[in-house]
């Protein structure tokens, strides 16, 4: 739902027309519209009085109204940079100058895939862009690829998650050459045919059956790719059973309720949502019928050096906490992460944790994750695993200004600090 905030704040756009069911309504997004797009009309419209069953309705393309068809996402984005070639060229040819890039935006409620695509297809095509992603870790690119990682696992390796995964320029096989995307295109494709749904032993019995028969040869080191993948992800499915099983809480980071529901099938205690419930309108109701404690974060789809951070930070968890509240999610399960590192310059990260004990005024639990975080580079440059120094210094300040739980690699050493701080602020 998310996308449509971006729409409400792109220069130019006139009017959106949106159409939502009663239960996107009721997940949140009633409220969350009204404050992205003031002045909104609402219609209701009854389904069910025109017609008992859905009806897709593609109108047909006018010259004011374009309406375009795709087998897959790469074709898409292809066409889109040949009508912005051609419209330049247009242009050009009538001696009028070209209109400029910076007024057209390519807006997907799942930019994903998309996002990955967009640097190869546009940079192929020579067409300058910029994108606002909305990774849940956008400034954690390899981590971000792990949110893929946990996505196709979730998902028992579907279509969509496995191409999205082997799409991502951060996920690599270490004993092959990367695949080109010509080829996980076709895949895309032979899989779509094939009408493959997911599961492993599907992929692995396409794989063999294909390869038997000559066919689609064009797709087998794409699919060769996803069987291994697969393969060697299947192991996580299981990996935190044994964790649990070593008597500690495991917490677990996504936006995505297929993730947060497959998390809490085995076994973990917490779901840390790294968009404060505001990416995935199915997340809140499903933290308030399994009960677990939800951290929620605060995020931004991009740096914006002139904001007023604290006042972004307050503005976001209340729309979260109304969003929780409504579905149901008791506030003792509730935990506030200010997102040091996320979406913020690294000032903006500074003055977070300086002005932390402002946030105490929600009455929640506040958690801290500033480990060898970038902010710490920039006061004193420094690679990650050289910031213990920077890490230990903004816990303990953390700490002492309200946060209840704080995150850290170095466990012991940060043990150890916030014990001594303790025992001398005992004195003072």
């Amino acid at each position: 739902m998310a996308d449509f905030d971006l729409l409400a704040r792109l220069p130019g756009v006139q009017t959106v027309d949106l159409i939502a069911t009663d239960a996107v309504l009721g997940s949140g997004f009633h409220q969350r519209i009204h404050e992205w797009l003031p002045g909104l009309d609402e219609i209701e419209w009854n389904a069910s009085a025109v017609s008992p069953r859905p009806v897709l309705s593609v109108p047909a393309a006018t010259p004011d109204r374009m309406c375009f068809s795709n087998r897959d996402r790469e074709e898409e984005l292809i066409g889109i940079a040949r009508r912005l070639k051609a419209d330049r060229r247009e242009h050009t040819g009538a001696g009028l100058d070209p209109p400029p890039l910076d007024g057209v935006a390519v807006v997907y409620r799942h930019p994903l895939a998309y996002l990955y695509l967009a640097r190869s297809v546009f940079g192929a095509a020579g067409i300058p862009f910029q994108t606002s992603d909305t990774l849940p870790l956008a400034a954690e690119p390899f981590a971000a690829a792990l949110d893929l990682v946990f996505d196709f696992v979730a998902a028992s390796f579907t279509r969509s998650a496995l191409i999205a995964l082997l799409r991502s320029p951060y996920f690599t096989f270490a004993d092959r050459m990367p695949i080109d995307r010509w080829a996980i295109s076709a895949l895309d494709r032979a899989l779509s045919e094939a009408r493959y749904l997911g599961e492993l032993e599907h992929l692995s019995q396409l794989s063999i059956a294909w390869q038997a028969g000559g066919e689609h040869r064009q797709v087998w080191p794409a699919l060769h790719g996803a069987v291994s993948a697969a393969e060697e992800l299947q192991r996580l499915a299981p990996v935190i059973a044994p964790l649990v099983g070593l008597g500690v809480p495991v917490s677990v980071d996504t936006m995505k309720s297929e993730v947060a529901k497959w998390a809490f099938d085995q076994g973990a205690a917490m779901i840390n949502d790294v968009w404060g419930l505001q990416r995935d309108s199915a997340m809140a109701p499903i933290m308030s019928q399994n009960g677990l404690p939800v951290v929620i974060m605060h995020n931004r789809d991009a740096v914006d050096p002139a904001l007023d951070i604290m006042a972004d930070i307050e503005a976001f968890f209340a729309r979260s906490l109304a969003i929780a509240a409504q579905a149901g999610i008791a506030r003792d399960r509730m935990v506030l992460d200010p997102g040091i590192g996320f979406g913020k310059t690294p000032e903006q990260s500074i003055e977070a944790i300086g002005r932390l004990g402002r946030l105490r005024s929600f009455g929640l639990p506040l958690l801290v994750g500033a480990s060898r975080k970038r902010f710490i580079d920039k006061l004193s440059p420094a690679p990650p695993d050289q910031r213990l120094g920077g890490s230990i210094a903004a816990h303990v300040l953390s700490v002492l200004n309200g946060a209840a739980i704080i995150r850290v690699h170095d466990v012991a050493e940060t043990v150890q600090a916030l014990k001594v701080a303790a025992a001398i602020r005992g004195h003072s």
